[in-house]
């Protein structure tokens, strides 16, 4: 055998380690149930309407539009035109607008992430009733942020915000059910909150929903409609929803097989900086699925995931760097910094 020969057997051996989690065989399409058709989800919101609205002096539409310039939902992301249109709806009597200003510096939305200022922002409007302060109070306590952790607590707020309607809070009650966190672990409750969540066009709602269809978890397992749900949340760039579909083109489970597709969405969630995408997208160039086959491009994707923080591609990549000469290393590497390149130039 020569060394060509012997570097693609060894590849080869690669692929099949990468491949992992992957059931190439696929596992046919799951006909879709009666429940499906009876949980309509809202249809997407249309920017350019709601920013003529948002113009012409519509609160609601403020909000809408400051969301989707959170989300890059029709448009690009730009924190600062959120902002200012949250602060406008906000000095317009909007208490919503005005929590979600108290959001921006929870998650650090194109402003220093402080704890201190969602506090002081959150709480007189929490007195008030605003659901969607409720929220944000109850993430303070559930993950300890400027106030003692308290999982009792953030269920308690967690319960208000969604009592009010607020599809962040339902979510993530949905989710403390999920995992016991504050309250007992119920999953017919949780499933409830994410459906609620869902209906009000949520992407969180709508993942997690798609995460206990795709798992069987309460209910019975039906991964198209998972997919449903998974669909309706990537196209919000949910990078949980945008990976898990990937996984089902890929393995044609709930959808048609489609290894194209499914490096499209992995390539979505890798700009959010989801490890587990990036060592997907490595298998696919391993193996030449909807992809050329290009082993440096497998490698620079395996490095990501693995400079991420994922542990399984730390070990695949040490495996593969045993199987390159120094000459393919460097070009290798050099890919991985392309790669990381493009992905931070996509997100811009």
């Amino acid at each position: 055998m020569n060394n060509r020969s012997e570097n693609t057997a060894a590849w080869l051996v690669v692929g099949a380690l990468l491949l992992g989690f992957v059931s190439i065989a696929g596992c046919g399409m799951n006909r879709m149930t009666s429940e499906s058709d009876a949980i309509v989800l809202p249809a997407p919101r249309n920017f350019t309407a709601d920013l003529s609205s948002a113009q012409s002096g519509d609160i609601q539409s403020m909000i809408w539009v400051a969301q989707d310039f959170i989300h890059g939902t029709g448009t690009h992301i730009d924190y600062g035109q959120a902002m200012q249109w949250l602060q406008r709806a906000s000095s317009l009597g909007s208490n919503q607008a005005a929590a979600l200003v108290g959001s921006m510096y929870f998650y650090g939305y194109g402003v220093p992430r402080d704890t201190s200022k969602v506090l002081a922002i959150e709480t007189p409007l929490a007195a008030k009733g605003v659901a969607t302060a409720y929220t944000y109070l109850g993430l303070l306590y559930e993950f300890g942020g400027g106030v003692d952790k308290n999982l009792q607590t953030a269920a308690d707020d967690m319960e208000k915000a969604a009592e009010g309607g607020d599809p962040v809070g339902t979510a993530q009650l949905g989710v403390m059910y999920m995992r016991g966190d504050g309250v007992a672990r119920n999953l017919t409750k949780a499933k409830s909150y994410y459906t609620s969540s869902a209906l009000q066009g949520n992407d969180v709602g709508e993942a997690d929903l798609g995460e206990l269809y795709e798992k069987g978890l309460g209910i019975s397992k039906d991964t198209s409609l998972a997919a449903r749900f998974y669909l309706a949340a990537a196209l919000q760039h949910n990078p949980f929803a945008e990976y898990r579909l990937g996984v089902l083109y890929q393995n044609g489970d709930g959808v048609s097989q489609d290894y194209g597709k499914a490096f499209q969405w992995y390539y979505e969630a890798a700009k959010h900086h989801e490890a587990v995408a990036d060592e997907a997208i490595g298998t696919l160039y391993n193996l030449g699925l909807g992809v050329p086959a290009d082993q440096k491009q497998a490698y620079a994707w395996t490095a990501l995931a693995a400079r991420r923080g994922d542990t399984e591609a730390k070990a695949k990549l040490q495996l593969m760097q045993g199987l390159i000469s120094p000459a393919e290393m460097a070009q290798a590497d050099a890919a991985a910094a392309e790669v990381v390149s493009k992905l931070t130039s996509s997100t811009n």
